[in-house]
């Protein structure tokens, strides 16, 4: 049932964030939890990949979504472009574009992305990103 529904909110992601299956580039998926002291966002990431521009999008499970974000490999920069308004807190986001700076180094490095579980730690704020690739089994 949750399969199901991961699957069905990834095509309206899709259809609403310009992404495509089909086309240019290579899109990953992964289930993603980040830990912030005493709270946490759970969800799903996707990761679209054309001539090295990544775009990037977080959403929860009731397809609210977290954070939309550009990474340019080139000149390894991040852009925010949609922000929850939960997380529009003084210093949040330029936390966030140095975290989301070194995960997406760290995606670029790993040839194809991320094939195991990938954990980040921000200790210095007590954060912690998980990303746990997305299989999808064909029956």
């Amino acid at each position: 049932m949750i399969r199901k529904f991961f699957i069905f909110l990834f095509f309206v992601l899709c259809s609403s964030l310009n992404f495509s299956a089909q086309g240019e580039g290579r899109m990953d998926r992964y289930k993603v939890q980040i830990d912030i002291q005493d709270a946490y966002l759970s969800g799903v990431c996707m990761i679209k990949d054309v001539e090295g521009l990544l775009t990037v999008a977080v959403v929860n499970e009731f397809g609210v979504s977290a954070v939309t974000f550009r990474y340019n490999k080139t000149k390894d920069k991040v852009k925010i472009l949609n922000l929850a308004a939960a997380m529009k807190r003084p210093g949040v986001k330029a936390l966030l574009k140095h975290d989301l700076r070194n995960i997406m180094r760290e995606y670029c490095h790993a040839e194809g992305g991320f094939k195991t579980v990938y954990i980040y730690e921000n200790p210095k704020y007590r954060m912690k990103y998980n990303f746990t690739p997305i299989v999808y089994e064909i029956d």
